[in-house]
């Protein structure tokens, strides 16, 4: 016969076990209710919304230089450039007004066949909302101080040596284990973006004192 405090301890051990697949199955679930699902629809759909968003993001920060400085001489002569600041600002009101009402309208309308929602619902579902926010700040943050770089040592070189990639490789490492799980080929892709990327950085400080030195 089986010990009672043997039984209970199975139990208890049971009990544990199916919470956790309970957790795991409710955080599935949740996953697939707050995130866009594209599924097998195409595999290419996913790569091209990423390549979109990359041409569009690449494309701010000329964007601004060109408000901020100038460059083609589009303004008359006795007009001068926006400051960064003032730029930076007409930038935040764009950038707000156009996530407050994509974001609107993805709820309501979801792309992809995803379940819509509402408004109240996002304000009930606030798991994870101060994460959001501090993210957000951080992201204004770093946008000005690479705009007020930019006028000093140039748009391009900011452009460039945004750490981002970097970070988000150690942070992904270090925090969530990525490259544990990943393929021996993904892995060494990813290494071989960091060396090309700080390689560019070095070659872009080194081009910078050519420039100074022959000046």
């Amino acid at each position: 016969e089986v010990p009672v405090e043997v039984t209970q301890q199975q139990q208890q051990q049971q009990q544990l076990v199916d919470a956790a697949v309970h957790k795991v199955l409710a955080e599935g679930k949740l996953e697939q209710q707050r995130s866009i699902q594209a599924g097998s629809r195409s595999k290419f759909l996913g790569l091209a919304i990423a390549v979109a968003g990359g041409v569009i993001y690449g494309l701010f920060l000329p964007a601004f230089q060109i408000a901020a400085t100038d460059p083609f001489g589009l303004l008359p002569a006795e007009v001068a450039p926006l400051s960064v600041y003032t730029t930076y600002f007409y930038f935040a009101v764009a950038f707000t007004s156009l996530s407050l009402v994509t974001n609107v309208l993805f709820l309501y309308k979801p792309p992809l066949g995803t379940a819509s929602s509402s408004i109240s619902c996002y304000l009930r579902d606030n798991n994870g909302r101060g994460l959001a926010i501090l993210s957000g700040l951080l992201a204004a943050a770093g946008d000005l101080t690479q705009f007020i770089g930019g006028q000093t040592a140039g748009y391009a070189a900011c452009m460039l040596v945004m750490a981002y990639p970097v970070v988000g490789v150690v942070w992904g490492q270090l925090r969530f284990k990525e490259l544990k799980q990943g393929s021996k080929l993904s892995n060494a892709l990813i290494a071989g973006q960091v060396v090309c990327y700080v390689t560019a950085v070095g070659l872009l400080a080194g081009s910078a004192e050519l420039r100074q030195h022959h000046q």
